[in-house]
């Protein structure tokens, strides 16, 4: 239910907030409006790409992926434009196989053929498998389908496969963020 601010600041006196913490209310609500804003701005950013973009393994120098201080910088790339082609993170360079178009909320490379096709598992397959990309900020994100989420079973490697795993094993490992490169 939408209430306008208003609403919120006459509820917020009636229950003898007062002014000043009803102000503090408006001023919540805009910032939460303004994140969810931002977020969605980004979602649709992606969509609009007509060359596609990268995806990219978020990570911080904190989580010590192969115990290790620096980042690394993994993208999502694909085999091949064609079904069954494998997906896999790999070091990000230039390749076209880097990059991915968001037709709604379903994944599709950027590649000729790429329109029929879709990510599918840890595969390309023809499909219109739905997925969701929850935002966490700005540019960092959770990439869904149903309970699962798309990385690797642990700190990655180079050309290691990539599918929807576990959401309680991809956190422990902090690899269940992406970010759009």
């Amino acid at each position: 239910m939408k209430l306008s601010l208003a609403t919120v600041l006459v509820a917020s006196v009636v229950e003898g907030k007062g002014l000043r913490d009803a102000n503090t209310e408006k001023i919540d609500l805009i910032e939460d409006k303004l994140l969810v804003t931002e977020a969605e701005s980004d979602h649709r950013r992606m969509e609009d790409e007509g060359d596609g973009f990268r995806l990219e393994m978020y990570c911080e120098t904190k989580y010590e992926w192969q115990n290790r201080r620096k980042c690394p910088e993994w993208c999502l790339t694909y085999s091949k434009c064609s079904p069954e082609a494998y997906i896999r993170i790999k070091k990000c360079g230039d390749s076209s196989k880097e990059r991915w178009r968001k037709d709604g909320a379903v994944l599709r490379p950027a590649c000729d053929d790429g329109r029929r096709l879709c990510l599918d598992g840890d595969e390309l397959n023809k499909c219109d498998t739905k997925i969701s990309f929850d935002y966490e900020g700005k540019n960092k994100f959770e990439i869904r389908k149903g309970n699962r989420l798309l990385t690797q079973h642990h700190h990655p490697k180079d050309g290691e496969r990539v599918g929807f795993k576990s959401m309680r094993k991809t956190r422990k490992n902090n690899t269940n963020l992406w970010k759009k490169a």
